[in-house]
């Protein structure tokens, strides 16, 4: 009787051999951001390149004969919120397209890239950035750091063109009209869209008159930044890849 006793007070006590339930844990997050390119048309001649370039490290991979490529980004390396990447490859025009950056973030991205124009005088398809050290309200989204207020892009010419050619180019943090020179002629502004913080794509024939713009062989395409609309004293800091200056 003593013993039931006892084998009842245990059980009322709630006495168990069994362990406490234990809540699941928080899924463990990837190691590392995958980026996966998705390249139409598929080039595979060609081979186009996705480049994203960071203060610290440049990560390009080539394309498969699909077309296809993925970028691997550690989740300790630094980044903007998000990330530009631009693709260049010979049979296509060069282009840009970014990304979220979120730890462990898994995108996969899909470009369509124009073809090759008829004849083309400028290609710059790597990111750069314009401007000075001061904030303008979008540095915490540049993954650069500047390195000037200009950037000259060299061409030749065989003859005077009849006609001024076309420019191509993506941008963002773009606030004021930055400028476009050849050989020291205003040919071009840009024109700052309703979100600077947006990467756009600017686009335009260029200004002038051929004869009074261009010299026989040795030709220079310059982008100018230049004091915010808001601020004299501060540059204008702009982010720019995809260059393209060319006659259809």
């Amino acid at each position: 009787m003593r013993r039931l006793a006892l084998l009842g007070a245990l059980l009322m006590t709630g006495c168990s051999s069994d362990p406490a339930p234990v809540a699941p844990g928080a899924p463990a997050v990837p190691s590392e951001r995958v980026y996966r390119f998705e390249i139409d048309p598929a080039t595979a001649y060609a081979s186009p390149v996705v480049e994203a370039r960071t203060a610290d490290s440049t990560y390009s991979a080539v394309t498969n004969g699909a077309g296809g490529a993925t970028i691997r980004i550690a989740n300790e390396v630094a980044l903007p919120g998000r990330l530009v990447f631009t693709i260049d490859g010979a049979a296509i025009s060069p282009t840009a397209i970014s990304a979220v950056t979120d730890a462990g973030a898994e995108r996969t991205l899909r470009v369509h890239c124009d073809g090759r124009p008829g004849t083309l005088l400028v290609r710059a398809s790597s990111l750069r950035h314009l401007g000075d050290r001061f904030s303008d309200g979008t540095a915490d989204d540049y993954q650069l750091a500047p390195e000037g207020t200009s950037v000259n892009l060299p061409f030749s010419l065989v003859a005077i063109p009849r006609h001024m050619p076309a420019y191509r180019l993506s941008v963002r943090g773009l606030q004021s009209f930055v400028e476009l020179r050849v050989n020291g002629h205003l040919v071009s502004r840009l024109r700052p869209p309703a979100n600077p913080a947006d990467l756009v794509v600017e686009a335009d024939t260029l200004l002038g008159i051929p004869a009074n713009v261009f010299e026989l062989t040795q030709n220079v395409l310059t982008i100018q930044t230049v004091s915010l609309p808001t601020n004299g004293a501060n540059l204008d800091n702009i982010e720019l890849g995809a260059v393209m200056l060319y006659f259809p």
